[in-house]
């Protein structure tokens, strides 16, 4: 959460979750990270997601704020929610999103993308094709 939130770095070394299911269709800030700050999350899929929230859901985090970076991410599955869903991320502020997409099947309400609900002031770098 907002205070406590993930500050590290997370090399998931090109491995992927599988079937990760959450159902908090009353609470904020859901992911497999609800709340990254000033973190780096990086090699890492999130295959046949089922996540269900209120406010900032996403695969990989709910909310990345402050500098938070996403390099070569993927997700896939279903994300559904009210206000910021998105299929990697719910919500991110100043960050950096690179070579990473999503797959993901959305349901929202406000603010609803295929890779990000919402975003701030994000670099997103994505690979020459």
């Amino acid at each position: 959460n907002s205070l406590t939130p993930f500050t590290g770095t997370l090399d998931g070394r090109g491995y992927s979750v599988e079937n990760l299911f959450i159902n908090a269709k009353d609470k904020n800030n859901i992911g497999l990270f609800g709340y990254a700050e000033n973190s780096e999350i990086k090699n890492l899929g999130l295959v046949k997601v089922s996540i269900s929230g209120n406010n900032k859901i996403g695969a990989l985090a709910g909310n990345i704020n402050a500098g938070g970076k996403v390099l070569n991410c993927f997700s896939t599955g279903e994300i559904s929610g009210n206000i910021n869903v998105g299929g990697l991320i719910g919500s991110i502020k100043e960050g950096n999103i690179e070579n990473s997409y999503s797959a993901t099947n959305i349901n929202g309400n406000y603010n609803a993308g295929g890779l990000v609900g919402w975003n701030v002031e994000t670099l997103l770098i994505t690979p020459m094709q």
